[in-house]
């Protein structure tokens, strides 16, 4: 795949330290998919209490989402993997299904 190996591990890092902190059970998913001339990096975690939204605002600098108050955090995480994603032309998707919380990253073969 066509990527830069220092902003694939700082936004993997942060995808999966995002996802184990804000975890409801404390459990996290992870799985690459290829799809085509792509491959993807999904990370899942249950994410009581956050709301439709809050997704597009997730990636805003400082923005932390109302279920998360009590836990410690900067809210520039996700912040900066949107912004490593745009650097790199990957894709960010943010998706809430139920009370499970996916985001996924994109990139090229």
């Amino acid at each position: 795949f066509v990527g830069n190996k220092l902003a694939l591990e700082l936004i993997a890092n942060d995808l999966l330290s995002n996802a184990s902190k804000y975890a409801t059970s404390g459990r996290v998913q992870v799985s690459i998919i290829v799809q085509g001339k792509r491959i993807y990096l999904r990370v899942k975690n249950d994410s009581e209490n956050l709301n439709l939204l809050s997704l597009p605002l997730l990636t805003d600098k400082y923005y932390r989402a109302p279920n998360v108050s009590g836990i410690r955090g900067t809210g520039l995480g996700l912040w900066i993997v949107k912004n490593l994603c745009v650097a790199n032309d990957y894709t960010l998707d943010f998706q809430l299904k139920g009370n499970v919380f996916i985001a996924t990253v994109g990139m090229k073969l």
